[in-house]
């Protein structure tokens, strides 16, 4: 198996038993002026949820790729999951209001992203969501996340 096919099955499990509806996987390079996005997995996110995301820069303002709160904490080898519960409690950012107001129009509930600093600036994220307002009767085991 290689190793996109590795974290497309690794994904699609962890929707599986984690009760989720969503996942994507992608990297975002922060090391110059504008970052860039280069997704690399979508589980069950429409094509024009994507498109948007990316066209409109929706991933500059996003808080669980933020570099300055990634590159003032851990060393470079930590794994961080971020519980969207925590990120939206912090004061909403004038940064971030545009992700929020992407989420809310998509109807997104966001459980949680896991961001791997790979390099100064580059990092790798899982994001985990739900349907906003699904019954879903399970709470996520985030320690599966």
């Amino acid at each position: 198996m290689s190793g996109m096919e590795n974290v497309a099955a690794f994904t699609r499990q962890i929707v599986s038993d984690c009760g989720l509806d969503s996942a994507s996987v992608f990297v975002c390079d922060r090391t110059n002026r504008r970052p860039v996005l280069k997704y690399l997995y979508h589980y069950n996110i429409s094509e024009e949820v994507q498109h948007i995301y990316h066209s409109r820069l929706i991933f500059h303002s996003d808080p669980f790729t933020d570099s300055r709160r990634h590159e003032m904490e851990a060393p470079a080898n930590a794994t961080e999951m971020l519980l969207a519960r925590v990120v939206q409690k912090d004061p909403v950012s004038p940064e971030a209001a545009a992700y929020w107001d992407f989420i809310q129009h998509y109807g997104i509930d966001v459980v949680g992203a896991s961001a791997r600093r790979l390099i100064p600036g580059l990092y790798a994220t899982l994001g985990f969501h739900r349907k906003a307002g699904s019954d879903h009767s399970v709470d996520v085991p985030l320690k599966r996340l």
